[in-house]
């Protein structure tokens, strides 16, 4: 399969130059709404190409507590890397990214989806104009996740839940212009039923087929909730 970027290496120089000046602030960007002419335009345009970016390493929380004012944890737990790697090829962006454009499919009567398989690498870049030499024409629809991670819930110290914030952009080719940038979701934790808890043992022994199975459903979840929560964002005019 034709990896995303396939000159990347040797076009890294060039680019990381570029990069570096496109670097997305965290909260500098204007926000901006999609209006009822551009939405409409939306469905008559060739391609809407939808690019993800790599999936950052999960954070993972283990409790502390201040004793002589040195913070102790309470027990020992794998970290994000530990996690991620155990995973394998399983890439929670792409789980969202393709929830997110199924749910636009249905809701929004876009049928020119076009999702790219392979993540683009981070760091996300301020101008989505710099895809305009790989897509030529469109527009181009980022997601990306900012942060997730394994946090302890304090009314059980054993006991983790999975915590993600996610973003999204739209911009056209043509123009370079942003459309939309104002999509987010924010997903304070699962748990709420006890299929969605990861216990300690579990994350600690997640080489195991049965607690991937079950962050992934969990992460699947959250994605469908994203899902929903995006939409939103790309329905409203204000």
């Amino acid at each position: 399969m034709q990896r995303f970027f396939p000159d990347w290496h040797h076009r890294r120089t060039a680019f990381a130059a570029l990069a570096f000046l496109a670097l997305l602030p965290a909260c500098a960007s204007k926000q901006i709404y999609l209006d009822d002419a551009e939405r409409a335009a939306l469905r008559k345009q060739p391609a809407i190409h939808v690019v993800h970016y790599v999936t950052p390493t999960p954070e993972v929380r283990p409790p502390t507590a201040s004793r002589s004012y040195v913070k102790v944890k309470l027990h020992d737990a794998p970290n994000g890397a530990e996690i991620q790697s155990n995973l394998g090829n399983y890439d929670p962006a792409l789980e969202v990214t393709n929830q997110f454009t199924k749910t636009l499919a249905k809701s929004a009567g876009l049928a020119n989806l076009r999702t790219e398989r392979d993540a683009a690498p981070l760091p996300v870049v301020s101008s989505a104009g710099i895809f305009k030499d790989k897509f030529k024409s469109g527009s181009v629809l980022e997601v990306w996740i900012e942060r997730w991670g394994f946090h302890f819930t304090p009314i059980d110290w054993q006991t983790y839940t999975i915590t993600m914030q996610v973003r999204s952009r739209l911009t056209r080719l043509e123009d370079g212009k942003t459309l939309w940038n104002v999509g987010r979701c924010g997903y304070g934790g699962s748990g709420k039923t006890y299929s969605e808890r990861i216990v300690l043992t579990d994350l600690k022994s997640s080489e195991g087929k049965k607690v991937q199975a079950k962050i992934k459903q969990t992460v699947s979840n959250i994605a469908a909730e994203c899902a929903r929560q995006l939409l939103h964002d790309y329905s409203r005019n204000k």
